[in-house]
């Protein structure tokens, strides 16, 4: 246990990660600064006050050691904190996709039990499209970066995709909560729904990200994509997703 106080509210902190689809990303967090000793493995501890109230999560410290090439002084005891008020809805989100998870997965469970059993699983509700993932290396070089998830290669006229809004080159995130790494994470879930079940989709958007994949354009002409979502009402057709 350490020590101190807090010296500065509301440090803006700019820092790189990824987002929840695995896209890399820039973020300003907002943080308690203090100048308790935060040492590793510290990080994701608690912070309190004196009255034992949690107050924040101790995240990272400045670093600035001197070196034989520079004259810069020593700084330490300078750490940051994500307050407590900006860590709970995360929380809170975290524990209710935890049991959704576990109730999702049940229930997918009994649907392929029941149609094995029935054995019409050719007869799977689909969304009519034809979907791949992209290497990562690739999705590094794009500028901007691109999320993990499944690909889309192709949209049949008529689909329950198309009706959706769904086009070639989108990257499917997201499918009723459940994130989307790659084509056979989206196969296995869609497996779980029936004919005439509304999904939810998530899905990014990068223009000119179809011509490059198909080898039509350079790389260089993806333009900056973004997150969007829609819905589409699963179908029995002959072929595709």
């Amino acid at each position: 246990m350490t020590v101190g106080v807090v010296s500065a509210y509301d440090r803006s902190i700019q820092g790189s990660g990824n987002d929840r689809y695995g896209r890399r990303t820039t973020v300003t967090n907002s943080m308690i600064q203090t100048d308790a000793a935060i040492s590793s493995g510290n990080s994701g501890g608690g912070m309190f006050n004196m009255l034992g109230q949690l107050q924040g999560i101790p995240t990272l410290k400045y670093d600035s050691s001197p070196s034989l090439y520079s004259n810069s002084p020593s700084i330490d005891n300078i750490g940051m904190c994500v307050p407590v008020n900006t860590a709970k809805p995360l929380i809170r989100q975290a524990l209710e996709q935890y049991n959704a998870d576990t109730v999702q997965a049940a229930k997918i469970e009994d649907k392929d039990a029941e149609a094995a059993a029935n054995e019409d699983t050719l007869n799977r509700p689909r969304l009519g499209i034809t979907v791949g993932t992209l290497n990562p290396s690739f999705s590094a070089s794009v500028s901007g970066g691109l999320p993990n998830g499944a690909y889309v290669r192709e949209v049949e006229a008529g689909s329950p995709a198309e009706k959706a809004g769904l086009q070639p080159g989108d990257i499917i995130v997201e499918v009723n909560e459940t994130i989307i790494t790659d084509q056979q994470v989206l196969i296995d879930t869609l497996k779980g729904f029936k004919e005439g079940d509304k999904v939810e989709l998530t899905y990014f958007r990068a223009p000119g990200l179809a011509q490059v994949v198909d080898g039509s354009a350079d790389v260089n002409t993806v333009q900056e994509g973004d997150y969007a979502t829609t819905s589409a009402e699963l179908k029995i057709i002959s072929k595709a997703l």
